[in-house]
């Protein structure tokens, strides 16, 4: 699976999903949610969203405490532009892992495109309080707290 892992940060969809499913093929893997997870993750950065929400669907049936599997569930559903279901997958994968801010941030991605703005607001505070100020995403969350408070006070004064 490192091979594969290793083709995809190096953009190389084509050849980790043929890797993943050579492993796929072979004798049942002792973490197959995690290779149908990882299927869905290079599928989602191929554009192919029905295929990831099937492949992080099976890996969530195989293990529904794996976390990954909810998120890449939910980042696919963003993408496909339903955006309710993949409210509700990220907030199943918090049930497991309250305090992932990468969900978090999913999260409040999902509430951004329902326009829930104070939502995305309260989201992204809790994410912003699980790191430091050294993090890459600190900036983007202030920024993005920032500009939802003006769609707040914009929303209140119409």
């Amino acid at each position: 699976m490192n091979l594969a892992s290793s083709y995809g940060y190096m953009g190389q969809y084509q050849k980790s999903e043929e890797v993943l499913k050579k492993i796929l093929n072979m004798t049942t893997p002792p973490q197959l949610h995690m290779v149908h997870s990882n299927l869905a993750y290079i599928y989602i950065k191929k554009g192919e969203y029905n295929k990831a929400v099937e492949e992080a669907t099976t890996a969530i049936k195989i293990n529904p405490g794996y976390v990954n599997g909810y998120m890449n569930l939910g980042l696919a559903l963003i993408y496909q532009g339903q955006h309710y279901k993949a409210e509700r997958a990220l907030r199943h994968g918090l049930m497991l892992a309250p305090r992932d801010s990468r969900l978090l941030m999913l999260q409040a991605e999902a509430f951004e495109k329902q326009k829930k703005y104070q939502e995305v607001i309260t989201t992204l505070n809790q994410a912003r309080s699980l790191l430091t100020p050294v993090d890459p995403n600190w900036s983007r969350i202030n920024s993005k707290i920032a500009e939802m408070k003006d769609k707040v006070s914009d929303n209140r004064s119409r």
